[in-house]
């Protein structure tokens, strides 16, 4: 406390004193040249990157008249004029900007500054060694730019960061520090010594640079030398962390390093650990939290526990980008290494081992799956991709087997009551499919697999970066014969995603893709049809614009998504059947998210929707309206970044033009009760629209139903315990009514009223954590407890107990094992709960090694104890699937 009070009182000084200073005014540079600056300038020209981040902070952007290509942080620095790279800058276009500043920086721009000074320019050159001369070169910087005062609030707030990782690593004995190798070249390996302001960075993070004895800022050394060193923690930089890892993990010897050994392979953003920036607080952070995970929960906003991402960005919980460990509600992420894992082919395999889910499915590749989330119904789960819904007007489902994950960064299940943010359908849940963004660089990814029932998985993708303009773009093939009579299928896809940078903040995407399958539909064992077919067609687009900047962020979103199915029987009771049904959206989503202040952010936004729905059966197409608007803040009542009371409030108004108007309020809170300990709770009321075919269907729809409507809440707490293990649990109730069932009316005919109700509760739990010699481990377990009010029944193919077990190795000659364990209870099949489908245990592994950098043979297998088991009655699900291939990436 009484160091803070220094610096803050120092901070004041020099602010007072600022105020006095006069120019001219002479500063001297790390050359040790005294220079003398007559005025406040105003061209100035930066050949750096982190002296361009040092003057965006320091309100200078408006006096910025030149920058190197490579300045690309904040996003403002790419609207300014380029003057080369940093190395070769053009020299004769910096004097045309006419500058009466340049900042120059390190050896390589030595000799440019006595070639700038004889053309007669005011030349400043820095080159700090350590962090002190870091926060040094801001304030020498802000002295000849007249800016003084901000200067010395910026060097404040970096040393308060500063000082809260020396605090939470003090305790650590030097000898017990962990040693850490800086890889700045891989062939030749290249490092830093004494002289390089990095070795001081990871001394603050509470590491040792093994090379910190040796006298130079950068130089090369041979593998005898480091395997003799034998680092704990090897850190390299990098935007794709798998690429990164996997070169360290492969470069020939460093298999015998400890920290190979140990997958002590930490990746940071080159943008952060590589300059001398205003980020410099953050990269220490970063290092820290990766060194000592154990240590740093919340306060460094980035830790990893076991195999769990703290630190993740999540969108839909906030409907705005928060980190994992702050959002206040049930949110669990499926990364693409977890996609990987599982060897899942569509959404539905990629989420079924993730708390509170169940997914539902009548067979193998093709057959529909849907996914229910704390005993709800498929209609009453959300389903988006990147913010765009899917469920269609016609049956309220979205069918995630016509969803495959080769493009898929990865998946945000939020359970709970989300009407508030998204309208109809999110009465259990949200889940939102993230896809993969556009590469940095030049990828190139291809994969084929063959296994049991003639199934074949073909991908292919690529993607590149132009400049301000990137794209990516993926193509699959899959077809399998099925393990059922007329169960096989053929399936098509290909997607595309178009960035492109404006700068200053704004960037616009463009999203589009077709699906296609062609399959049989076997029917159930008591009613098959043998020789029924289906067609299903998706097709959508996507145009999304963002621009952020100052205190505000807004994002534009217009969307359309059409789905045809066409579905054939011959052998149809009543005669043969041909239906077409069309299904088609247009969207409409504009969204600010406002900074009141650090710990206050306010979102408003708007959603317009237009369904039509051409059903065959109902013989004329249906359109249906929506219009809504909606709103959150989120505020931290502790007013600090680092210690959290969060409430988010939010509230959302839906007029729709069958089924009239919906409010819905939610309130959701999160108490960080300690550094390791977080405390969540929530309530809201959400709704689920009745369908086109509820509402017309022929004879039989009731065109006067109201939406379902239900309230809910939880109760949850998470725990980091020292050893590493991250286990979070919550108590969840919700209560339905004026539930959609389709029941007999007095005349005989079956049709849809708003006349059940249902209460469900539970716990959920998780537990993640690393376990010694690489190994990984995760385990989920649901209790539910799922009654229909009206008949006091227990609610159809609701499990009361479901547990997920997954192990994963993985070992530095590139060999990776992961093996799950699905446990699913047995369930009622009818209301009256007088028939049961059995319980049953699946057991799932894929074993992968790596050859070389770029390619991965794998072989995985499904259901390996060949259970007979069904999800619905009388569709029985694949036994032992066996299959395996080939992944490579260049």
């Amino acid at each position: 406390m009484k160091k803070k009070i220094l610096i803050l009182a120092a901070a004041l000084i020099v602010g007072f004193v600022g105020k006095a200073i006069c120019f001219p005014i002479t500063v001297e540079d790390d050359l040790g040249r005294e220079i003398t600056i007559p005025e406040p300038p105003q061209r100035i020209v930066s050949l750096v990157p982190s002296h361009t981040e040092i003057l965006f902070a320091l309100g200078l952007d408006q006096k910025i008249v030149g920058v190197t290509k490579y300045c690309n942080y904040p996003l403002e620095a790419g609207n300014k004029d380029k003057v080369g790279g940093w190395a070769t800058p053009d020299v004769e276009k910096i004097v045309a900007l006419n500058p009466d500043l340049i900042l120059t920086f390190g050896t390589v721009q030595q000799a440019l500054v006595k070639e700038l000074e004889e053309k007669g320019q005011t030349v400043f050159w820095l080159y700090p060694q350590t962090v002190e001369a870091v926060l040094d070169s801001f304030e020498k910087i802000g002295r000849i730019t007249d800016r003084v005062y901000e200067a010395g609030q910026l060097r404040t707030e970096i040393e308060q960061k500063i000082e809260a990782v020396e605090q939470k690593t003090s305790n650590i004995p030097e000898k017990e520090r962990l040693t850490v190798f800086r890889v700045m070249g891989l062939e030749p390996p290249a490092t830093i010594g004494s002289q390089s302001f990095q070795t001081d960075v990871h001394r603050l993070a509470g590491g040792q640079n093994i090379f910190s004895d040796v006298d130079k800022d950068y130089f090369q050394l041979d593998l005898e030398t480091l395997l003799e060193r034998d680092p704990d923690v090897i850190i390299i930089c990098g935007q794709d962390e798998e690429e990164a890892r996997r070169r360290v993990m492969n470069q020939e010897g460093w298999q015998e390093l400890t920290a190979v050994k140990n997958g002590r392979i930490l990746v940071i953003p080159c943008d952060l650990v590589c300059r001398p920036s205003p980020q410099i607080g953050e990269t220490i952070e970063k290092i820290a939290a990766g060194l000592y995970p154990e240590l740093f929960l919340k306060g460094t906003k980035v830790v990893e526990a076991g195999t769990v991402e703290l630190g993740e960005i999540v969108v839909t919980a906030g409907r705005r980008p928060q980190l994992l460990a702050n959002v206040p509600v049930s949110t669990t992420t499926v990364t693409r290494k977890d996609i990987e894992a599982a060897n899942a082919l569509d959404v539905a395999e990629a989420i079924q081992q993730t708390a509170g889910v169940k997914v539902d499915s009548y067979g193998a590749m093709g057959a529909a799956a849907t996914v229910t989330l704390r005993g709800s119904s498929a209609k009453q789960v959300l389903v988006l991709v990147d913010g765009m819904p899917l469920n269609t007007a016609s049956l309220g489902i979205a069918d995630l087997s016509m969803y495959p994950t080769d493009n898929i960064e990865k998946i945000e299940v939020v359970r709970g009551p989300f009407s508030a943010l998204y309208g109809a359908n999110a009465l259990g849940g949200v889940v939102n499919i993230i896809t993969q963004s556009v590469p940095e660089k030049q990828r190139v990814g291809l994969s084929a697999s063959y296994g049991q029932d003639q199934t074949q998985v073909y991908q292919l993708s690529y993607g590149d970066k132009l400049s301000d303009m990137g794209y990516f773009l993926t193509l699959s093939h899959n077809r399998s014969e099925g393990h059922r009579e007329n169960s096989d299928c053929q399936w098509y896809q290909f997607t595309g995603k178009l960035d492109y940078d404006f700068g200053n903040g704004s960037e616009f995407s463009l999203s589009t893709g077709h699906s296609e399958q062609e399959k049989g539909v076997p029917g159930s064992t008591s009613w098959s049809s043998p020789n029924a077919r289906q067609d299903d067609k998706r097709s959508w687009a996507d145009l999304t614009y963002k621009r952020s900047g100052g205190r505000s962020n807004l994002i534009l979103k217009t969307y359309l998504n059409r789905d045809w199915g066409n579905y054939r029987n011959p052998d149809s009771w009543g005669g043969p059947t041909d239906d077409v049904n069309i299904n088609s959206r247009l969207g409409l989503n504009l969204q600010q998210d406002i900074n009141l202040k650090e710990t206050n952010i306010f979102t408003w936004g708007i959603d317009v929707q237009n369904d039509r729905a051409d059903i065959g059966a109902i013989g004329e197409e249906k359109k249906l309206n929506n219009y809504a608007v909606y709103v959150q803040d989120e505020l931290n009542l502790l007013d600090s970044a680092d210690d959290l009371l969060l409430i988010m409030p939010g509230l959302r108004y839906d007029h729709h033009d069958i089924y009239g108007n919906q409010i819905n309020p939610r309130l959701s809170c999160l108490f960080q009760l300690s550094e390791q300990t977080d405390l969540r709770a929530s309530c809201g009321r959400a709704f689920r629209a009745p369908t086109v075919n509820d509402l017309y269907w022929p004879s039989a729809g009731n065109p006067d139903l109201k939406p379902e409507k239900s309230f809910g809440y939880e109760i949850g707490i998470e725990h980091l315990f020292n050893f590493g293990l991250l286990s979070r649990a919550t108590l969840f109730r919700s209560m339905a009514k004026e539930l959609i069932q389709w029941a007999e009316d007095a005349t005989g005919v079956w049709r849809p009223e708003n006349v059940s109700k249902a209460e469900i509760s539970g716990v959920e739990a998780e537990a993640r954590m690393k376990l010694p010699g690489n190994i990984s481990a995760g385990i989920t377990y649901t209790y539910l407890e799922a009654t229909d009010k009206e008949t006091d029944k227990y609610l159809r193919y609701k499990p009361r107990h479901k547990a997920e077990l997954s192990l994963g190795y993985e070992n530095a000659s590139g060999l990776k094992i992961n093996i799950s364990a699905d446990h699913t209870d047995s369930v009622f099949s009818d209301k009256s709960n007088t028939e049961k489908l059995d319980r049953y245990t699946l057991l799932n592994a894929r074993i992968s090694q790596q050859l070389g950098q770029n390619v991965e043979l794998f072989c995985s297998g499904k259901n390996l104890l060949d259970e007979e088991y069904q999800i619905y009655k009388d569709y029985p699900m694949p036994g032992l699937t066996v299959s395996g291939g080939i992944k490579a990436k260049f």
